[in-house]
């Protein structure tokens, strides 16, 4: 019985495979327009490049990160406090939220660069005007357009802008999108590796915001995880300035009381003597205290400023990483060949649902 059904699918096999043969014409006529039509799309599309970054940040313990960077992963929604590892979960979790934040997109923004065909610097943000889409893309951002240059009175968004400074316009966040789009950053969980990725079209382009964004990133780091001894070592130092004023202040009164009284020996004179420079010895006293924790202060900024190791710079990639041509043609072309058997087996298949039904 299996030998008899065994055989049966060998004569199904061959007559399909007579079918399919004896229709290789139109077999090929189809194949040929849609690998044609996937050559064009294939073209069509604008290259696009990308550049990476690869650093290694210091990993050091909770305590660590002080009030500041544990601020900023507040504002990413991490608890640190219900962290085990709370430094190794942080670096796989708040840089991710970092590159992907507007307040990080909006400084990316502002980078300068210079494009490949170009002689002047731009602002990264100019640039994206600047980028070309495919051709089947060109009626509706003409319509788009059009639609825009009616609206001749004041937009709404622009309003909104304007009246209340946290609120972006539709024109900001699409700008913000497409960067958000365009970078991306991959934790290595087992070594904390970060890899900070750029696209764009222009190669040279991706190699300059690559850099200026890992060093963006640094900066954001370094500002958040210092934040608290910053505050610190700023609030000391003006401690220590107004300590020291009072000293000088005091140096001068006992200095201008002794010059004036030099040959009186009352004791009351004696005892004021002393008194000035008690006071004087007292302020001197604060001001080298303060002075000494103005030290330990910025001994304490040092200690949190975060250490970063860029394994692998950004260079000018010479290869786009899209659009795979290649795949494109070849998935067209696979298109076609199922397009053409559907309609070789139309009948067979309307058969076979009937036959089901």
């Amino acid at each position: 019985m299996e030998n008899k059904e065994e055989v049966i699918k060998q004569i199904d096999l061959i007559e399909l495979i007579k079918k399919m043969l004896k229709h290789i014409k139109l077999y090929t006529k189809v194949c040929l327009i849609t690998g044609i039509i996937g050559i064009i799309v294939a073209f069509s599309i604008p290259k696009v490049y990308s550049s990476s970054v690869v650093l290694a940040p210091e990993m050091g313990n909770n305590n660590s990160f002080g009030g500041g960077l544990s601020s900023l992963a507040s504002m990413a929604g991490i608890d640190l406090n219900q962290m085990g590892d709370a430094d190794g979960a942080l670096y796989l979790q708040i840089y991710p939220s970092i590159i992907s934040s507007t307040t990080f997109i909006k400084e990316l923004e502002k980078i300068k660069v210079l494009p490949k065909d170009s002689l002047k610097k731009i602002t990264f943000k100019e640039y994206l005007k600047t980028e070309k889409s495919a051709w089947w893309n060109y009626p509706s951002a003409l319509l788009s357009k059009m639609l825009n240059d009616k609206k001749k009175e004041i937009n709404k968004d622009q309003i909104i802008s304007e009246l209340n400074k946290y609120s972006l316009s539709k024109e900001e966040w699409k700008y913000i999108e497409n960067i958000q789009e365009r970078i991306s950053c991959d934790i290595d969980k087992e070594n904390g590796l970060i890899t900070l990725t750029i696209k764009a079209q222009d190669p040279f382009v991706c190699a300059i915001i690559a850099d200026e964004g890992q060093k963006l990133l640094q900066q954001y780091i370094t500002d958040y995880r210092t934040k608290k001894a910053r505050n610190d070592l700023d609030y000391y130092i003006k401690l220590r300035s107004d300590a020291n004023k009072e000293y000088i202040k005091a140096q001068k009164e006992y200095a201008s009381f002794s010059d004036s009284n030099f040959d009186i020996n009352l004791p009351s004179m004696q005892e004021k003597r002393d008194y000035l420079e008690n006071q004087m010895q007292l302020k001197y006293n604060t001001y080298t205290q303060l002075a000494d924790r103005v030290n330990v202060a910025q001994a304490k900024v040092q200690e949190r400023t975060p250490d970063f190791v860029v394994l692998q710079p950004s260079h000018v990639p010479y290869r786009a990483e899209s659009p795979k041509k290649l795949i494109i043609i070849i998935v067209y072309g696979i298109l076609g060949f199922i397009g053409a058997s559907i309609w070789i087996f139309r009948k067979d298949i309307k058969n076979s649902f009937k036959a089901t039904n």
